[in-house]
């Protein structure tokens, strides 16, 4: 296997879902929820476009004959100003879901029959993060969350992140920990690992090492390493991000990255000083 890509987290603010009551309610509420004819999704792989390329990726399944949610990777603002990226991922834990075809329908003052929910909390972080919305059809809908990050002035939405979700499919990356060895022009030997999550939609963990020699005599080693949230598109690919990105001698590292239907990941970072022998270097990462 191979691999590749990662940075610096920002802090995550906690949000706390709006109360929901999944199994209780009042009589009426309940029986207006049985009632709701809102369509049943389908089960497999969603993907969502929010504001500034924010992306939303879930998967449904099936279990004892009800809608449940499996994994989910929710993008939020990681910049100032607003740029855009698909580089800003957190991939959530216990999830759930609530809404049409689910164990529970979502029962609320607040939440018409046919409402969805899908929930799930970060990792090491207190309080739970809540999207909700409807399906328009079984396979299209729209998902809103709070914004955790009340930028004002900034660009990105002050109060609330909106998603557009559809039926989608993705390639299947393995969860866990990858290995790759760093290649190319001037390096004398290298490895990489990095740690993907949520079903093959994060990469949340990289750290690297590598020895270069330059013509004119210069050598040494360089190392790195980031914990991040980094989004992996449908494709299969994913790249640096647009600020915040991992330096190497105080210069930048960019990259891409591909992760194959056959289980191979293959791709190329940049960076410059005294690795590069240069101003620019590309290794690659087979």
């Amino acid at each position: 296997m191979s691999a590749l890509g990662a940075c610096w987290l920002p802090r995550l603010a906690a949000l706390t879902a709006a109360a929901l009551l999944l199994a209780g309610g009042t009589p009426a509420t309940a029986r207006r929820a049985r009632r709701a004819t809102s369509p049943v999704p389908v089960t497999g792989d969603w993907e969502g476009t929010g504001p500034h390329g924010l992306p939303l990726s879930f998967a449904l399944a099936r279990r004892r004959g009800h809608v449940v949610a499996s994994e989910i990777a929710v993008g939020y603002p990681g910049g100032c100003p607003t740029a855009a990226s698909d580089a800003y991922v957190a991939p959530l834990i216990h999830v759930g879901y609530a809404g049409p075809g689910g164990l529970h329908p979502v029962v609320s003052f607040f939440a018409p029959p046919g409402t969805v929910a899908l929930t799930g909390r970060v990792a090491r972080v207190s309080g739970s993060w809540q999207r909700m919305g409807r399906f328009a059809t079984r396979r299209s809908g729209t998902l809103t969350s709070a914004s955790p990050e009340q930028r004002f002035g900034c660009g990105w939405p002050a109060r609330w992140l909106t998603w557009h979700v559809h039926r989608a499919t993705r390639t299947a990356v393995a969860d866990g920990r990858w290995n790759a060895q760093i290649t190319g022009p001037n390096i004398t030997g290298g490895t990489l690992t990095l740690t993907v999550a949520a079903g093959g939609r994060a990469v949340t963990h990289i750290a690297g090492s590598f020895s270069y020699a330059c013509p004119d005599g210069g050598s040494g080693p360089e190392n790195f390493e980031a914990t991040w949230g980094e989004f992996v598109r449908p494709d299969g690919s994913f790249g640096s991000p647009q600020d915040n990105p991992i330096a190497v001698d105080g210069v930048p590292i960019t990259w891409t990255a591909t992760f194959s239907r056959t289980g191979e990941l293959t791709g190329s970072f940049t960076t410059a000083g005294p690795a590069a022998c240069g101003p620019t270097h590309s290794p690659q990462c087979v």
